[in-house]
């Protein structure tokens, strides 16, 4: 809401919601059957907040939350934790975990042979390369959101493009905030063109009025153009899935690089 604040990229309120809107898509095209969900949060002001804004929009698309579970992230047990979810009976489990308690909460699944249809997590440990080499195959199949992944570029050549200019430079490929940061500065730069000047309230006026298609990005919007409070509203995240060691985008399903692995494979099956 300030008044020389732009925000491109999604906050975790459009994060949220884009669960959802997956889950919507998923039973529509995939016929999954999702009804219910069990929110599982580390009880700082991060799993605080997911729970909030997930809670927000479960009622919002006529999901019902089973159960919600809090934990101290620094736990060295989540044995009770585990089977309350479990005991929800819920077909959806959303953690908000950071590194250490992702992987122990996958640990404690395994133990109690407990194989939800879907593990879909808010980002933070459950993308952490710590993660899947701490656990390997017994971390493969959760489903997580995140910003941006080069794979986008299968669907979407001019990521490759791009990456490859920023590798020729840098060294090493574009991830997630490198993407974001790249897409804010140029949407800066195309404003001051439009604008035609360096007058700092006609750069404003630009940026107020701005509106570019999704086609002419490289990360996985719609495109761009603020509301009044200056964010732009046609941002959105991915989801990704962990199979084989790997994170592959699995939806938006337009740019898909993996076929989505569902259910969740049992313990037993792997």
């Amino acid at each position: 809401g300030f008044k020389w604040f732009f925000r491109t990229t999604p906050n975790d309120d459009t994060f949220s919601e884009n669960f959802f809107q997956f889950l919507n898509d998923l039973n529509e095209q995939k016929k999954a059957g999702i009804k219910t969900v069990a929110i599982f949060h580390e009880n700082t002001d991060f799993g605080k907040g997911v729970k909030e804004t997930e809670t927000k929009y479960a009622k919002k698309y006529g999901y019902k939350v089973a159960e919600i579970v809090s934990y101290s992230a620094n736990s060295s047990s989540l044995d009770s934790e585990v089977n309350k979810l479990k005991a929800s009976g819920a077909d959806v489990i959303m953690p908000a975990s950071y590194v250490s308690d992702a992987i122990l909460f996958m640990k404690t699944l395994k133990k109690f042979n407990f194989a939800p249809k879907m593990i879909l997590a808010m980002d933070a440990g459950f993308i952490s390369g710590e993660f899947s080499k701490s656990l390997g195959k017994d971390g493969d199949y959760i489903l997580s959101r995140e910003v941006w992944a080069l794979d986008l570029a299968k669907k979407k050549p001019m990521i490759a493009e791009i990456n490859k200019l920023f590798k020729e430079r840098f060294g090493k490929d574009m991830n997630g905030n490198s993407a974001r940061t790249f897409t804010g500065l140029i949407t800066l730069a195309d404003a001051i063109n439009r604008a035609g000047s360096t007058d700092p309230e006609a750069i404003r006026k630009a940026l107020v009025n701005y509106e570019i298609s999704g086609d002419k990005l490289i990360m996985p919007w719609e495109g761009i153009k603020f509301n009044e409070k200056h964010q732009n509203y046609l941002g959105r995240g991915i989801v990704v899935q962990l199979i084989d060691g790997k994170y592959y985008t699995v939806w938006p399903f337009d740019l898909a690089s993996h076929e989505i692995v569902y259910p969740f494979v049992p313990w037993d099956k792997r």
